[in-house]
């Protein structure tokens, strides 16, 4: 069968449009995946966390302190620990991977070294010489849902005050290596205290990353409000950082201003900040982050 040479040109023409059409269509798609890949990677570290316990990227030399407040002390107080794989402000940004962790609780100070009422989820502590412990062993938070972890911590309201859990949830490797987030631990030193029923009104803030400002892409801001409730300004440096996405849109806060009037309850919130641009901040003061009372 002869074959017109001008039909065959054509034929080669369209097949190698077909196939350059086709690799354009595959190479949006990969990039677009592999966006989305550092995206989930990105927000991994902040689809981990807690209500009580703050996010460490390594193992922590010094652990913040958190004060849970009761307005008094008859009989037992309980307080519940919970772990989520999702953002604190979006329930629907759920982690796209599993995380398995494992929860250890020491309480020390308790009166008389007495520690028969100190229980998590109705189980009696396991009491030593001058302290108390809880070890949930492995467990995993799965992820592509939201999931919430529960732990009710219980114990005699006589020794608020005077005891402190250390609380430290790490985050272990799976058999493939993976980790399911950027976080190491998430961890506190919680203090049960009685509420103050006369407090003058307090506003502090600070940075809970420290070392070398290069290592972070993202910074925890973390707001104290004692006494009563408090209006505040918080304000950054727009040429350094933004404040969370997530959360200007909720608070209605216009990021580039650099600065928000919000109103918070007695106790601690965390703030999440991103790197903005490609300005590299020396110093954490460059940040700019910092809040006052109004």
């Amino acid at each position: 069968m002869k074959i017109n040479r001008k039909h065959l040109i054509i034929a080669v023409l369209c097949c190698i449009a077909i196939a350059a059409g086709v690799w354009q269509a595959m190479a949006a798609y990969i990039s677009v995946s592999n966006m989305k890949a550092v995206a989930s990677t990105n927000e991994n570290e902040s689809l981990f966390n807690s209500n009580y316990l703050y996010g460490y990227r390594s193992y922590p030399t010094s652990i913040a302190r958190n004060s849970i407040e009761f307005d008094n002390s008859d009989g037992t107080v309980s307080f519940t620990i919970t772990i989520y794989n999702h953002h604190k402000q979006d329930d629907n940004l759920v982690n796209p991977s599993d995380v398995t962790y494992e929860l250890e609780l020491v309480a020390t100070g308790a009166q008389g070294n007495d520690y028969s009422g100190y229980k998590v989820d109705g189980r009696t502590m396991t009491a030593g010489n001058s302290s108390a412990s809880f070890t949930s062993g492995n467990v995993t938070i799965k992820g592509r849902k939201s999931t919430t972890h529960k732990y009710v911590v219980t114990m005699p309201g006589r020794d608020l005050d005077y005891a402190q859990f250390n609380a430290v949830a790490t985050v272990k490797a799976t058999s493939g290596g993976s980790t399911g987030t950027n976080i190491y631990c998430l961890a506190a030193v919680l203090a049960p205290s009685i509420r103050s029923q006369v407090a003058l009104p307090s506003v502090e803030g600070r940075l809970m990353e420290s070392g070398n400002i290069d290592d972070y892409d993202a910074f925890n801001y973390e707001i104290t409000v004692g006494g009563n409730a408090s209006d505040v300004k918080l304000s950054w440096d727009t040429d350094y950082v933004e404040i969370d996405p997530l959360f200007a849109a909720e608070h209605g806060i216009d990021n580039s201003k650099g600065e928000a009037e919000l109103h918070f309850d007695i106790g601690t919130q965390i703030i999440q900040f991103y790197r903005k641009g490609d300005n590299r901040p020396l110093f954490w003061t460059d940040l700019g982050i910092k809040v006052k009372r109004l």
